[in-house]
């Protein structure tokens, strides 16, 4: 009888699961989360469908993405106010 694929660690040090084996592995999944910040993906195929990270994780990308934001809106408006725009 095959056994199960156990979670494989990517590359870019993402836990990759398949989709098909991850509901058992969910309550370990969020203790890796919770506990040692390991960032899992549920992959179909594969590909990567679906990230599981902490409310923190979640809350920093919101941040980064505001100030990525700004930053950009900052250099858009020096760009036009150059005398060489």
């Amino acid at each position: 009888m095959a056994t199960d694929p156990e979670p494989q660690i990517a590359d870019d040090g993402v836990q990759e699961v398949p989709l098909t084996i991850a509901r058992p592995l969910l309550t370990r999944m969020i203790e890796q989360a919770r506990e040692n910040g390991l960032m899992s993906a549920l992959t179909v195929r594969g590909r990567r469908r679906i990230y599981l990270v902490t409310p923190e994780c979640v809350e920093q990308a919101r941040r980064d993405r505001e100030e990525v934001r700004a930053l950009r809106e900052e250099v858009t408006r020096l760009r036009d106010a150059s005398p060489d725009a």
